[in-house]
């Protein structure tokens, strides 16, 4: 009698080890106040997303401000490449931490802020302001009256990578009246494969020919 229940018990423990849930996951760098839009606040909630491989432009949000990974020393400005478990007996939104299975640090901190282009020599000049958001991962693109944001990918020492998931070109028929759209403006957008800050403090964007496309200088 003791025997089989002592092989009941192993069987139990058996069976509740098996239904716990493990997932990897991707954690977002930063807490935010709802999902990643271009407008998005700092705030409480986490996001992440289930892939092995990072999906810039993919994010979920942990809709409780109570969401907690055990063991998980959240630090901000890194993502996070996760092996969860869930924990037995508490809501879904609470994991476990299995391992770290790698850490990003987000590099987009390094060109965040505003920009104005600089004119290049023997090129007719059309002035551009952008302006870089670490939240919301967006690069706003201004000229004239016209405006367009487009999200941003990987940002690395020597590489930026566009992605069209929030992109956008807005502009009235009365501004297109007064001033009718320019060549280059924002060609260069769906063209960059790269950009370089110089010693100088510029911001270069090049192509996949390392052909320089447009050069920015710090303008706050």
């Amino acid at each position: 009698m003791k025997r089989f229940s002592f092989l009941v018990i192993i069987a139990l423990l058996g069976f509740s080890c098996a239904e716990k849930e493990t997932k990897t996951i991707w954690v977002y760098p930063y807490r935010l106040n709802g999902i990643l839009t271009p407008y998005v606040e700092p705030g409480k909630y986490l996001l992440y997303q289930e892939s092995e491989e990072l999906d810039y432009s993919s994010w979920e949000i942990i809709p409780t401000e109570n969401y907690e990974i055990l063991g998980l020393n959240f630090e901000e400005g890194f993502f996070y490449h996760l092996l969860v478990e869930q924990e037995e007996n508490t809501p879904s939104q609470r994991w476990k931490l299995k391992s770290i299975l790698e850490t990003k640090k987000d590099q987009i901190t390094t060109i965040e802020g505003s920009w104005q282009n600089v004119p290049s020599p023997g090129e007719t000049f059309f002035p551009i302001v952008i302006r870089v958001d670490r939240l919301s991962r967006t690069l706003n693109i201004y000229e004239g009256c016209f405006a367009g944001i487009t999200g941003l990918g990987e940002v690395s020492d020597k590489k930026v990578e566009l992605v069209q998931k929030y992109y956008s070109l807005n502009a009235n028929d009365i501004c297109l009246a007064q001033n009718p759209p320019t060549s280059g403006g924002f060609s260069f957008v769906e063209s960059t494969s790269e950009y370089r800050l110089t010693q100088e403090g510029f911001l270069e964007f090049f192509d996949a020919q390392e052909n320089l496309l447009v050069r920015f200088q710090k303008s706050e």
